[in-house]
C-alpha cells in the first residue's frame, strides 16, 4: 500500500500549491456506503468509505479544468474477496469544460487487487433545467477493455435546509460488446439501471449482458466541505 499512499500524496502535492494562485475551489468529500457498486457491477458487498478531493477553477488558457482524486477504502473483506481496511482503488480524473454544457476528460483507474489498472477517455453533455438535469456521458476504455459504455441520467437536487441537500438520480447504461464481455457478460446491450436517493437500487436489463450481481440495494451518507 506504500505505492497507493504515494500516489495520493503526489496528487495532492501537484494540485494544492496551485489553488491559492488560481483562486480555485477545493472540495473534500467523504462518502460512506453499504456497498461499492459501479455501473451495476458489485465491487464489494461490504461497507466502504470513499474519500475524494475535487479542485475546480483551474484552466489551460481559457478552458476551465476540474481535477479529481477519488478512492475506495474497504471497511469489510466481502468474504475474503477484498482486503479489509485497505484501499482497493484510486481514480485520477481531469475534465475540461467546453461551451454549451459539453465536457471531455481522462480517467486513470488504479486497482490494487482484482482487475488490472486501466484508463478511459470521456465525453459528456449536461444542462441544468429548472426541474431536472439530464446528462449523456460516453466512456471509452483505451487500455484493458478497448470498448465503450454510454450512460444516460436524470438528476434533481433537493435542498434540506441551508447546509444539506438530497440528490435524486436515475441512470441507465448501455455497454458495447467488448465492455460487457470483459465483465463476464455474453453480449452488449442495455446494461443496468440505477435509482438512487438516500437509498439506491440497481439491477441489469439482461442477464446475458450483465450477470446477476450481489449488491442491488444499497445506501449511504455523503459529507463534503468546500474551501
Amino acid at each position: 500500500m506504500r505505492s497507493m499512499r504515494f500516489l495520493l500524496v503526489a496528487a495532492a502535492a501537484c494540485v494544492l500549491p496551485c489553488v491559492p494562485a488560481l483562486a480555485a475551489d477545493v472540495t473534500l468529500t467523504g462518502d460512506f456506503y453499504s456497498a461499492y457498486v459501479w455501473r451495476g457491477l458489485t465491487f464489494s458487498n461490504d461497507p466502504v468509505f470513499q474519500p475524494s478531493l475535487d479542485v475546480a477553477g483551474l484552466a489551460i488558457g481559457k478552458v476551465p479544468l476540474n481535477v479529481n482524486v477519488w478512492g475506495n477504502f474497504n471497511l469489510g473483506d466481502w468474504d475474503g474477496a477484498v482486503q479489509k481496511y485497505e484501499y482497493s482503488e484510486v481514480d485520477f480524473t481531469v475534465t475540461a469544460e467546453l461551451p454549451k454544457g459539453f465536457s471531455v476528460g481522462y480517467v486513470e483507474y488504479v486497482f490494487t487487487v482484482g482487475e488490472p489498472s486501466t484508463r478511459e477517455l470521456t465525453a459528456a453533455w449536461s444542462h441544468d433545467f429548472s426541474l431536472m438535469t439530464p446528462t449523456v456521458s460516453f466512456f471509452y476504455d483505451v487500455k484493458e477493455v478497448d470498448s465503450g459504455f454510454l450512460m444516460l441520467g436524470l438528476e434533481r437536487e433537493l435542498p434540506l435546509g441551508k447546509q444539506a441537500s438530497a440528490t435524486l438520480k436515475a441512470e441507465a447504461g448501455y455497454a458495447a460488446d467488448g465492455f460487457a464481455q470483459y465483465y463476464a457478460g455474453e453480449k452488449g446491450g442495455f446494461y443496468h439501471y440505477n435509482l438512487s436517493g438516500t437509498l439506491g437500487y440497481t439491477d441489469g436489463f439482461d442477464r446475458k449482458v450483465l450477470p446477476q450481481q450481489d449488491a442491488t440495494l444499497y445506501g449511504g451518507l455523503s459529507l463534503s466541505y468546500t474551501f
